[in-house]
């Protein structure tokens, strides 16, 4: 595409411009005989777009560069828009979906990092005096530490007492849902960047 990019590159460049922003710009340079020797995008946050409403003609300028483009000096992208001239950010359309799906993920992966869920239930042997109060706590204190490395996470195995039992339980309730959000959330997000 130019010196610096690909045609992969400066091809993603502009989608990616045009799918944050809503719309991007390449500039197109031509040798005298009108061909194509270069397309250089742009960062679309670094481009104003004007409208001379005289000649319903559209100029981009560039900052960065101090240059201004007619729209016959570039390809013009346009993604969601209400008006036909410039669209509009999907992003900024789908903040709130981003924002839950974020939120979400946040929350998951402080609810493993911590070893939250509780795989089981432990049966022990005790009844209800002081001395079994103390072994009922000592199992549950080797469960904890097995569970758990030097840095709070991983997974061991527990060795219990004499007559202590383990009872696997399934999936809880707090998981089941992340999972739903989890899912939820990307293909939210996925249609609305029009991805399978």
């Amino acid at each position: 595409a130019n010196k610096n990019m690909t045609p992969f590159v400066a091809r993603r460049t502009l989608i990616a411009n045009c799918l944050v922003h809503g719309w991007a710009i390449a500039s197109i340079k031509k040798n005298r005989l009108g061909e194509i020797l270069s397309i250089t995008p742009y960062p679309t946050n670094e481009v104003d777009i004007l409208h001379d409403e005289e000649t319903d003609s559209y100029f981009f300028s560039v900052g960065k560069i101090k240059k201004v483009f007619s729209q016959d000096e570039v390809i013009f992208l346009k993604d969601l828009s209400l008006d036909g001239s410039v669209g509009a950010s999907v992003v900024n359309w789908q903040s709130q979906v981003i924002k839950v799906d974020l939120l979400v993920k946040a929350f998951t992966e402080k609810y493993y990092e911590k070893s939250t869920f509780m795989g089981g239930i432990i049966e022990a042997a005790v009844g209800g005096n002081a001395k079994d109060e103390e072994a009922a706590k000592l199992y549950k204190k080797r469960v904890i530490e097995s569970f758990q490395d030097e840095d709070g996470g991983g997974f061991g195995i527990a060795v219990l007492g004499m007559g202590s039992k383990f009872h696997k339980i399934g999936m809880s309730p707090v998981e089941s849902q992340l999972l739903e959000m989890s899912n939820k959330g990307s293909k939210d997000i996925a249609i609305a960047f029009n991805i399978p």
